[in-house]
């Protein structure tokens, strides 16, 4: 009889990125991934419980809960507990994907979850031969690789074809500390600092200052079929992939528009490298930069051989953790938690095959948190390509979105148009009257966030606020001016003790605000 006591498991790199991140804004719903999947042709709904309680048996990270000991995030592995899955019947209504999208839109909108309710699904029937299944994660249980694998097990589990099991998480666990300590991370570390040997200018159409968002703005619209086409063909003649295609023509568009002709963009990547650590279920998403010289003379040719060129470079050495790169390259604050705006190809449109009839075609929801701008091309089977745009609502209006979605049509449909040495100055997508206005947007402070501009920013709101909350942990309340003078006395303290730049000082405070005052002195000093 098998075990089914719960274990703990160290927590991933990219988990751990989730949990701090969570930790200051508890329950945020951002943090919720979702897909749909919906189902034609005949279904069994005790047979598809039935996939589905296997699958969640056989994913353990799945039934991974978090709480904290001792100021550490700690990942216990939970028996499955039956793993229901709720039906919703929607074929009475006047409009049953209407009433299917707004169920799913309610059911998002909850806290996110780090305990037994992290993962879950539910069906919805829409009609004879129509269903929807929505499946939600806390992102910190799953990435997007790791949910096309559950998919596939599920139809698998479903048509009666399944064999061995999943692997366990801990080959994922214990692949990535097998990592940590090997020469092809210090391998991986010296390209990157080769690469990089200044701190790169992130690249951002907002120079808006961002709060916590608890909600992502989204804009969509269909990429045409006939420039979908004209795209793929550059790509074949240029020996190179489409979503290479897509990358460098999203460059293109992001030089245009702000000027700047190196382009840094962030380049999701799955961190899984071996036949192991691509059969494990489980959060191993990475973020990486992506830098591309765009200058006007440069043909399109060219521009798509060195985007090509860039994405092999840096899926040969994608298992260096984003976050530690950041941290190498002194990128902090708001701008470092992206190098630019995010590019995502995405098998959206994917098939799973049911068995009997029956398919499952996987729609992408919700990705997750998007600190800045995200670039979704979303591919779907008999549907064709989709443009997505989600940005932070701190950072972009709604209708800053909508423009930059046609702009970006438009300069993707005059992209494909080109031949291999056109040069990418005669590509204008963007209105003369337009231009200055869309580069200006992008300058400001939310460019490279240095320590001391840190300390800058905070002294100028104290300066306009000085009233305004600051610092809130629970027990004591800061304004701004409260805290910019207890952090300067501290500077003081440090400046006369001798400290200054490149001096190493060692700090033990609690979370809250004597933490927040203390790091501020620090960097002030």
């Amino acid at each position: 009889m098998p075990d089914t006591r719960p274990f703990e498991l160290p927590l991933s790199g990219a988990q751990r990125e989730m949990w701090y991140a969570q930790q200051l804004d508890p329950g945020n719903p951002v943090f919720t991934t979702a897909d749909h999947l919906d189902l034609v042709g005949p279904l069994d709904t005790a047979r598809l419980a039935d996939a589905w309680r296997q699958l969640v048996e056989e994913a353990e990270c799945l039934r991974a809960r978090f709480t904290e000991r001792d100021g550490e995030p700690v990942q216990t592995i939970h028996p499955a507990d039956g793993a229901p899955l709720p039906v919703h019947d929607f074929t009475g209504a006047p409009d049953p994907d209407a009433a299917s999208q707004e169920r799913t839109r309610t059911r998002l909108a909850r806290p996110a979850s780090l305990g037994a309710d992290a993962h879950g699904g539910e069906l919805h029937l829409l009609g004879p031969g129509r269903a929807r299944l929505l499946v939600h994660a806390n992102h910190i249980l799953v990435d997007g690789f790791s949910r096309s694998l559950a998919y596939s097990r599920l139809a698998a589990l479903y048509r009666g074809a399944a064999e061995a099991p999943l692997p366990p998480l801990r080959l994922l666990t214990e692949d990535e500390a097998g990592y940590e300590t090997s020469e092809r991370q210090a391998t991986d570390a010296a390209f990157w600092e080769k690469r990089f040997p200044e701190t790169p200018q992130p690249t951002l159409l907002s120079s808006a200052l961002p709060g916590t968002a608890r909600h992502t703005l989204h804009r969509s619209a269909p990429l045409p079929a006939e420039t979908a086409e004209r795209l793929r063909a550059q790509a074949w003649q240029d020996r190179v992939t489409l979503p290479t295609a897509l990358i460098a023509a999203t460059a293109g568009y992001l030089s245009q528009v702000t000027g700047d002709t190196d382009v840094l963009l962030t380049m999701p990547v799955t961190a899984r490298t071996g036949a192991a650590a691509r059969s494990v279920p489980g959060m191993r998403a990475n973020f990486l930069p992506l830098q591309l010289s765009v200058p006007p003379a440069d043909t399109r040719g060219a521009l798509l051989r060195q985007t090509a060129d860039g994405v092999r470079a840096t899926l040969r050495h994608q298992r260096y953790r984003g976050d530690r790169l950041r941290r190498d390259l002194g990128l902090i604050g708001d701008a470092g938690h992206s190098y630019g705006p995010t590019v995502n190809v995405l098998d959206s449109g994917a098939e799973f095959d049911l068995g009997d009839g029956c398919t499952a075609l996987l729609h992408n929801v919700s990705t997750g948190p998007v600190p800045d701008l995200q670039i979704v091309y979303l591919d779907a089977p008999g549907a064709g390509w989709t443009l997505r745009l989600d940005a932070h609502p701190d950072r972009y209006t709604e209708d800053e979105l909508t423009a930059h979605l046609r702009r970006l049509l438009g300069y993707l449909d005059q992209f494909a148009q080109t031949g291999t040495e056109t040069p990418l100055s005669r590509l204008a997508a963007v209105r003369p009257d337009e231009l200055a206005a869309l580069r200006e947007a992008g300058r400001g402070p939310a460019g490279v966030d240095r320590f001391t501009d840190v300390v800058a920013r905070v002294r100028e709101l104290a300066e306009r606020t000085p009233h305004a909350l600051a610092v809130d942990d629970g027990t004591t309340r800061l304004s701004y001016a409260e805290l910019t003078a207890r952090a300067a006395a501290l500077s003081h303290r440090l400046a006369e003790a001798g400290a200054g730049p490149d001096t190493l000082i060692a700090l033990a405070a609690p979370p809250g605000t004597s933490f927040v005052t203390a790091i501020l002195g620090i960097l002030g000093a």
